[in-house]
């Protein structure tokens, strides 16, 4: 998809009308891109397959290239994970 995040994911199951997400690859970089992404989740379950694989370009670094918990999207990953643990939306987000 292009465009503004906050835009596509807002509508993208009412629009796109796609079989059920299985993968979703997420190169954007920033905590508040990431975030509104996220918000995709809160579709509910029935657009979902039972295990969504999400592929993020940015929570592993080396030396020059920083990522840490506290910015980008690790953060937004444990800020999601804060709010997603109850019975009627999607279990924790891990990476490795």
């Amino acid at each position: 998809m292009i465009g503004d995040i906050k835009i596509t994911c807002r509508n993208f199951f009412q629009e796109h009308n796609p079989a059920p997400v299985g993968c979703i690859f997420h190169d954007l970089d920033f905590y508040s891109s990431t975030s509104e992404a996220l918000k995709l989740l809160d579709a509910g379950p029935s657009y979902f397959l039972p295990r969504v694989f999400m592929y993020f370009d940015d929570i592993i670094s080396d030396d020059i290239w920083l990522c840490s918990e506290y910015t980008g999207e690790r953060l937004a990953i444990e800020e999601y994970n804060k709010t997603a643990l109850d019975a009627e939306n999607f279990s924790r987000l891990f990476f490795a």
